[in-house]
């Protein structure tokens, strides 16, 4: 027996990868500039941590808890004029999501071939759900700074980030009818794969505090979130937002300036 692709949600329109280009562009536009007001990049390495998950609707008996991945990679600071600035970022990023639902209702369309039914629209009832996502990005944040000390600036702007790797999938008991107790069909422990349905570019924006000692350590909080959902909705179960939300902290140290 097959179906197709029953969902639990958990969590605008496809915007193009040329948003990559985009924001190379004005990483070098800000390298200009520092050019012209004769201040010194200052860059180097930084790790830490996301805390968060991807948000999708809140469903009635679902639950789930926060994912807790490495963000690690490189920064350069251009200094603009004054006390404003524009930080950037080029990392690795795992985000994801680890969910479970007692129970779900919902509509589909399943194959049964023992009643020679195709695609056949059904309600369905699924129990004992659990999933999780696992997302591997190649990530970049461009935040425009604006220094309220000599220790402490605050940051906001776009990010990007390129899915390098990406699992997504449920397990669950699916009932197939109106009725559960007496079902058309049942699909006992059965898996859905969803990785296919992931988009490869999440575009999003962030904002957070960044930390400066007089030497070369510093540290940054911040939060962000995608503005697109994270599935294409090239189905009814995906129609909804499903968004990376987290907060990132870590510790960066300076190499150098140019």
């Amino acid at each position: 027996m097959t179906y197709k692709y029953p969902f639990a949600s958990i969590g605008r329109r496809f915007i193009s990868c040329r948003l990559f280009f985009a924001v190379v562009a004005l990483v070098l536009c800000a390298k200009q500039t520092t050019t012209v007001f004769a201040q010194s990049v200052a860059y180097g390495v930084r790790a830490g941590a996301n805390v968060g998950s991807v948000i999708g609707p809140v469903e009635k008996n679902a639950s789930g808890k926060l994912v807790i991945g490495p963000n690690v990679g490189i920064y350069a600071i251009f200094p603009v004029k004054n006390k404003w600035a524009v930080m950037t970022e080029f990392n690795y990023s795992r985000k994801g999501a680890d969910f479970w639902q007692e129970q779900k209702t919902g509509q589909s369309h399943f194959d049964i071939p023992e009643m020679g039914w195709k695609d056949f629209p059904a309600p369905y009832t699924s129990f004992n759900l659990k999933g999780f996502m696992h997302l591997n990005y190649l990530e970049i944040p461009v935040m425009v700074q604006y220094r309220a000390g000599s220790k402490v600036a605050f940051g906001i702007g776009p990010q990007i980030a390129w899915l390098v790797k990406g699992k997504s999938e449920i397990t669950q008991d699916i009932y197939v009818g109106v009725n559960s107790q007496y079902p058309l069909t049942v699909f006992q422990d059965t898996t859905v794969q969803l990785h296919n349905h992931l988009r490869r570019c999440d575009v999003g924006a962030t904002a957070g505090i960044h930390f400066q000692n007089n030497k070369r350590l510093n540290g940054s909080v911040r939060l962000s979130s995608s503005i697109i959902s994270v599935y294409h909705k090239n189905m009814d179960e995906l129609k909804a937002n499903f968004l990376n939300i987290f907060i990132t902290a870590g510790i960066g140290c300076r190499i150098g300036k140019l």
